[in-house]
């Protein structure tokens, strides 16, 4: 780091960084979010950027990184130092983190995530078991979770959901909060095993 930086400075121009990488990656897209505009963005020359990040896509990987931790806080949160929360709270946490400035997921449109699956050396980043295995993480930390619960079925499922964001064009509009909102509550019916797929068949 230079001299130029305190520990200080150096900590809140990262912040600054995550927080520009957040806005542009939902304005600009993933491939538009360029060093240059983080750099203006966070204030700082575009040289200083390197300083903090090897290139444009380590600095991606930290930011997915960064909006994960910052869901783990937001759980910890609704958990409020209990062991346990109810599947109605989870659900209240889920939609919370997902009309908030770090759900980066939110703003990828179809051709992001091609561009991420092209440039992104870390598979790691689109490994199915990753989001499975966070999902089970949650569903530990619920008291009364349905016995049959499938985490990649919650995974789909939340998947669904940004898909219909993310495609909000060809979707009614006027509708589009209203219909997450159903999915929302289908989504605590089937981790409370109020429902299954079986329901429907």
């Amino acid at each position: 780091m230079p001299t130029a930086f305190t520990s200080k400075q150096q900590e809140s121009i990262r912040g600054e960084l995550f927080r520009a990488g957040i806005r542009l990656s939902k304005s600009e897209g993933m491939q538009g979010m360029t060093v240059s505009k983080l750099a203006a963005s966070a204030g700082i020359a575009k040289g200083s950027f390197y300083h903090f990040f090897e290139s444009k896509e380590t600095f991606i990987l930290a930011l997915f990184s960064y909006t994960r931790e910052k869901s783990q806080l937001l759980f910890g949160k609704h958990l409020g130092g209990r062991e346990r929360m109810t599947t109605h709270e989870f659900v209240g946490f889920l939609r919370e983190y997902m009309n908030s400035e770090y759900d980066l997921l939110s703003g990828l449109t179809l051709e992001d995530l091609m561009w991420l699956k092209t440039h992104m050396s870390d598979a790691n980043l689109f490994e199915t078991a990753t989001p499975v295995r966070t999902v089970q993480h949650f569903l530990d930390c619920l008291s009364d979770a349905g016995e049959a619960v499938d985490a990649g079925t919650i995974v789909n499922l939340v998947k669904a959901m940004y898909m219909m964001r993310e495609s909000r064009d060809t979707m009614i509009g006027a509708s589009l909060d209203n219909s997450i909102e159903v999915m929302l509550k289908m989504l605590e019916l089937y981790i409370s095993g109020s429902i299954s797929g079986s329901t429907f068949s």
